[in-house]
């Protein structure tokens, strides 16, 4: 009987233990992210029929004060060969049982980033379970966003995706905008080509 009790207590000491340790993995996670990354995450736009390949990506975590494992950020993809220049939406976020979990509010677009790694200046891993890692390298602990309208900007204003009150008598649902992907590398590769 006694061995029994052992033994329970034991594995009770184990899986409360799992527990914290992944909690904590978590903590490390959040702290680590904080800040403005750059980089390829392969996503494009398409648009009219043709597919447009973003050049980079900035995304910025800023956290939720003392509580590191949820926040609000930034996500931004830059293109250079397409007729908008930018796609842009805050977003909100959080870290749970090793998987950082992105919701943008421009459009409500769920991204999980799973088996990951940051260590200094480096963030890699998976998004939405591609099988192409993306690399991106912290620039800044703070970005400026300011200047910049959620949804598609154009300097034409053909493709900025304005708030409902800019489309006068027409509906914001009658305007097209273009449609976001992610991409693994091959196939982003061949787009480029």
């Amino acid at each position: 009987m006694n061995r029994t009790f052992s033994f329970l207590r034991v594995m009770i000491i184990a899986l409360v233990g799992l527990g914290f340790t992944s909690c904590d993995e978590d903590i490390v996670t959040g702290s680590g992210l904080r800040g403005l990354w750059q980089g390829e995450m392969y996503v494009s736009g398409e648009y009219g029929g043709a597919t447009y390949l973003s050049s980079y990506t900035q995304i910025e975590f800023l956290g939720e004060g003392t509580n590191v494992t949820r926040g609000t950020g930034y996500w931004m993809d830059r293109y250079s060969r397409a007729p908008w220049d930018y796609f842009y939406s805050p977003f909100t976020y959080h870290v749970r049982d090793g998987v950082i979990t992105i919701t943008l509010l421009y459009d409500g677009e769920v991204y999980t980033i799973s088996d990951y790694s940051l260590y200094g200046s480096s963030f890699v891993g998976y998004l939405n379970e591609s099988d192409e890692r993306f690399e991106l390298t912290k620039v800044s602990d703070q970005g400026d966003w300011g200047g910049y309208q959620p949804g598609w900007y154009s300097p034409y204003d053909d493709y900025y995706a304005r708030p409902e009150s800019d489309f006068g008598s027409r509906s914001k649902k009658s305007v097209p905008t273009p449609v976001r992907r992610v991409w693994n590398k091959a196939a982003y590769e061949r787009m480029e080509e």
